[in-house]
């Protein structure tokens, strides 16, 4: 948020090069920052990812490096769905609780026994890192950032 700004939310996308993205449906999105270029942010949403990235094969090591960079200056990081693979990576959900999509129960269980996964719950929250399940449930996570911020 910035005091120059009318709106209360301002969205940016940020790649790991500033290089635009491809997402589903053939679907670019034109970034507004890189890893590299120095801003401040409340929040740091990482979306739902299909398909489910491996474990320890993330293509660009950076994009570990850059959430765990931001949740160290104060960024409150969350995740949509499978984007909660990518967190529970960094190793920030270690010992804490987290939710994902229901059908990804299994895999992410296996890949992450350090992270107390509660599949049954639509958000989950502690110490800054905010966890929502599957995709219809980033209403919620978008009302729970609004309530937080706000009225």
């Amino acid at each position: 948020m910035s005091g120059k700004d009318s709106n209360m939310f301002v969205t940016k996308v940020v790649t790991p090069k500033g290089k635009p993205v491809t997402c589903g449906d053939c679907v670019q999105l034109q970034p507004h920052f890189s890893f590299d270029e120095k801003f401040t942010s409340d929040y740091l949403i990482i979306p739902a990812l299909l398909p489910v990235p491996e474990s320890g094969v993330i293509r660009d090591p950076r994009v570990l490096d850059y959430i765990c960079s931001q949740y160290s200056l104060g960024t409150t990081i969350a995740s949509v769905c499978t984007g909660a693979f990518l967190l529970a990576e960094t190793g920030l959900l270690d010992g804490k609780s987290a939710t994902t999509n229901w059908q990804f129960e299994k895999k992410f269980r296996y890949r992450y026994p350090k992270v107390n996964l509660e599949i049954s719950k639509i958000l989950t929250e502690n110490d800054n890192l905010i966890c929502s399940g599957a995709v219809s449930s980033m209403m919620h996570l978008a009302l729970r950032i609004i309530q937080r911020e706000g009225s």
